[in-house]
């Protein structure tokens, strides 16, 4: 096994261990369900009625 590769693995075995990914999924399906709650608010008078915030990987808020 070259170095890189067992980085790599340490990599991951420490975020398992850490939980970072199972946070991660956890506050994706939270998201996913306050999206689902959000769609089926009619009328919206605000956009504050509806905004929630999940995460932003690189800072960015997913508005293109």
């Amino acid at each position: 096994m070259n170095f890189t590769r067992l980085i790599t693995h340490y990599r991951q075995l420490r975020r398992w261990v850490q939980g970072s990914d199972a946070h991660d999924r956890t506050l994706e399906l939270l998201g996913t369900m306050l999206a689902f709650q959000v769609r089926d608010k009619h009328p919206i008078a605000s956009l504050r009625e509806v905004e929630f915030r999940v995460f932003s990987q690189w800072g960015d808020d997913g508005i293109s």
